[in-house]
């Protein structure tokens, strides 16, 4: 996910929300990794997704503003097995899951803002 080819063009970085839609074709959507650590301002999963999207390093992926995570629209499931952590706090991240979906993180230390607590909203499942 750190490289042009990774989203058709151009990857995202600090300053970029990175989006997930029909684009990424589905043998990349569920074995997706960092490449490297990475910092975005969120990270946005569309409803025309090809299937549900999987990522995992051994990495961190930074989320540097209040853009979060959105799984608003979504029509797959999301699953994240590395590091995501906050960048400067005196931004609150934000994780909002559609009903009907899953955000599955798999990391020890996934979701982790020293001081700070993920604001969790939205109807859908986040474990």
């Amino acid at each position: 996910m750190n490289t042009a080819a990774d989203w058709s063009g151009t990857a995202p970085a600090a300053g970029n929300t990175g989006q997930f839609d029909n684009t990424i074709s589905a043998i990349k959507a569920t074995n997706l990794t960092l490449g490297g650590n990475v910092t975005l301002d969120g990270l946005i999963f569309f409803s025309n997704m090809n299937v549900p999207v999987t990522v995992g390093a051994d990495n961190t992926l930074t989320l540097a503003t209040l853009a979060g995570l959105s799984m608003v629209v979504a029509n797959f499931d999301v699953t994240l097995k590395l590091s995501v952590v906050g960048f400067d706090l005196q931004y609150s991240r934000r994780t909002n899951v559609n009903s009907g979906r899953r955000l599955d993180r798999i990391s020890e230390r996934n979701f982790h803002r020293p001081g700070h607590a993920a604001v969790e909203c939205g109807f859908g499942k986040i474990v």
